[in-house]
């Protein structure tokens, strides 16, 4: 295991690509699931807080003018947006299969990062999350990446609550998931 000095990360409630799109429960269960589309034909809008990721195309889009997100097809299955907050130790949740296992559109690294920049890993509850690659642990068959930190949420005050999971790459099949982490958690 390799630990990273990588820079925090902020993830806040003001890049959510969803934002806008969770006035009812079942708005917001339907935006659970991330469609792929070929974008090539599409009115879409790309995401400024992305850009990084978007070349030489976009993965991450709103529909024009439906107001719904979907991911590229040429890149990813159809997603299902997860959950980093969950505290609960040795979960598996998956999110779906990136589909250039050569890596050469997104190293493994920069794949982590997308899935947490671009909200598909929620890592907060209602404002933001600070949190840090805290390490990496990379082998031919797998890629895993540990986050730690903390989110902001708001009950009748604000609260702080920890952030300790595992984005996991299989460089194989490319299978995308968020492990819980089941040890001690690390916070810096």
């Amino acid at each position: 295991m390799k630990e990273s000095n990588h820079p925090a990360l902020l993830v806040s409630r003001g890049d959510n690509p969803w934002n806008g799109m969770t006035s009812s429960y079942e708005q917001e269960e339907a935006n659970r699931l991330i469609g792929a589309m070929d974008l090539r034909a599409l009115d879409f809008s790309p995401f400024n807080h992305l850009i990084a990721y978007d070349d030489p195309d976009p993965l991450l889009v709103r529909l024009n003018p439906i107001s719904k997100v979907v991911i590229n097809k040429d890149y990813f299955s159809a997603l299902r947006k997860t959950d980093g907050t969950d505290t609960r130790t040795g979960g598996k949740q998956v999110i779906g299969n990136f589909l250039d296992i050569t890596f050469s559109r997104l190293s493994p690294r920069q794949l982590a990062l997308f899935l947490i920049e671009s909200q598909i890993i929620q890592t907060y509850w209602h404002v933001e999350a600070e949190l840090s690659l805290y390490s990496e642990e990379e082998t031919e068959d797998i890629y895993s990446a540990r986050f730690t930190g903390q989110h902001i949420f708001f009950t009748n005050e604000r609260n702080t609550s920890p952030l300790d999971f595992t984005v996991r790459i299989d460089k194989k099949n490319g299978e995308m998931a968020v492990m819980n982490f089941a040890g001690e958690s690390v916070q810096k």
